[in-house]
């Protein structure tokens, strides 16, 4: 047979079959394919963590409502027989200091319901953030096994033109020797791959799932289209004033305040009415009334006034700190995913198409015997360095998205992050 017919013969094989495209994994293995949004869906009706979330919520919530409540009042009845004579009384005693302190306990009360709320809102926020981050993993690993299993079957498909060249002496022993050891190294590295794979798929379904079986989700194709949509021209000014745990800080800020004003007034605490009905037994009947006032001797409530005063200083440095937290974080993930979108500007699709295109250069040259195995190899390698590095930039691109969104507390103007408070 002609020396250049073979390798000839092999290209003509190797363009009407598909570029070992990755097999077809049955639908037990892999489990079923979900989308970005449907992920979200699932993770809000079956996340443990985020139920776990909503019953720290409505039981705080409950305490707030609670801590809202006005006393009751007191009923007595006493009877007081001294011989021929007898008394009756029928006592109702009800603590009136709420009526000063109602307003602060009410500024109390709301702003730790704001405060309940924001907890519930970022801890929501962060398991919806694991789960976005391990549906990208997921998509990674996927693409990834893709990218290896397609050069090892070009290794494959190499390896036997390497062989049948061989035996018609047109190939060197060590080129030859060189495509087998290759060939075994990338078997291998498909194999760790596919484990990989399997690995981010049970950690995507072990979030998603109802259930405790360790069931595998595949995740869908992650788009490569620029993150403009709903990132503001300021970052930082609408993180400020959309966060809501910012908005709680505040109001716990104010409250504290009133509480200091309240404190001052904390010296008739206790302070309560009593009325009710005496009855005697020579028929001298009629209503009476008290008033129970705190002295203030002892107890002047100095030490109580200066901590007020204190949780109000500190809660109001707290709300310093926070924003300029919160402004540092926004302005770290916004750099990010700048960098991010440069990044898939330069590595983007485009270069991934070049080095499909290189590829497909070089097993033309090869065929026609202008190319040798090992250089053939070369550029498979380097088109496999190129796909791993354009899908890095693009998982890099959707991370610093999610992290982004994050901070701001949401792109829309419905801060729902996939979940839903239920």
């Amino acid at each position: 047979m002609n020396r250049r017919l073979c390798p000839a013969i092999v290209l003509m094989a190797w363009t009407c079959i598909p570029l070992a495209r990755a097999p077809s994994v049955s639908a037990q293995e892999a489990g079923e394919s979900v989308s970005l949004e449907e992920a979200l869906s699932l993770f809000g009706r079956n996340s443990p963590g985020l139920q776990l979330a909503r019953s720290r919520l409505r039981g705080r919530l409950g305490e707030v409502r609670q801590s809202r409540a006005r006393p009751n009042p007191q009923l007595a009845v006493t009877h007081e027989s001294l011989g021929d004579y007898s008394e009756s009384y029928l006592n109702l005693t009800q603590p009136v200091d709420f009526l000063w302190e109602s307003g602060s306990r009410d500024s109390r009360a709301e702003a730790l319901t704001l405060q309940a709320r924001a907890r519930f809102l970022a801890d929501s926020a962060r398991l919806a953030l694991e789960v976005k981050r391990a549906y990208l993993g997921a998509w990674q690993a996927m693409e990834i096994r893709r990218t290896y299993q397609q050069a090892e079957g070009l290794m494959a498909q190499l390896l036997a033109s390497a062989e049948a060249r061989f035996s018609e002496g047109d190939i060197a022993g060590y080129d030859l020797r060189r495509l087998r050891l290759e060939h075994l190294q990338f078997q291998r590295r498909t194999a760790a791959v596919e484990l990989d794979l399997e690995e981010a798929e049970h950690r995507l379904g072990a979030l998603l799932m109802a259930t405790d079986d360790a069931r595998r989700l595949s995740a869908l194709e992650v788009g490569a289209e620029e993150m403009t949509a709903g990132v503001p021209s300021d970052p930082v000014a609408q993180a400020l004033t959309r966060r809501p745990d910012i908005q709680a800080a505040e109001a716990v800020a104010e409250a504290r305040g009133k509480e200091t004003t309240l404190s001052r007034a904390s010296v008739l605490r206790g302070t309560s009415l009593t009325g009710g009905i005496k009855r005697q037994s020579d028929g001298m009947d009629g209503l009476f009334m008290g008033l129970a006032i705190p002295v203030p001797i002892a107890d002047r409530r100095g030490g109580a006034i200066d901590a007020a005063q204190a949780a109000a200083l500190a809660a109001d440095s707290e709300v310093t700190l926070l924003r300029r937290a919160i402004a540092q974080e926004v302005s770290i993930a916004s750099s990010r995913l700048s960098t991010a979108q440069r990044q898939q500007e330069v590595f983007g699709s485009e270069s991934a198409q070049e080095a499909e295109e290189l590829l497909a250069i070089a097993r033309l040259s090869f065929a026609e015997g202008e190319m040798r195995a090992v250089d053939l190899l070369d550029a498979a390698k380097a088109f496999v360095e190129a796909r791993l590095l354009g899908l890095q930039v693009r998982a890099d691109l959707w991370d610093a998205y999610f992290e982004l969104e994050q901070a701001l507390g949401g792109f829309s103007t419905e801060s729902d992050k996939g979940v839903n408070e239920r």
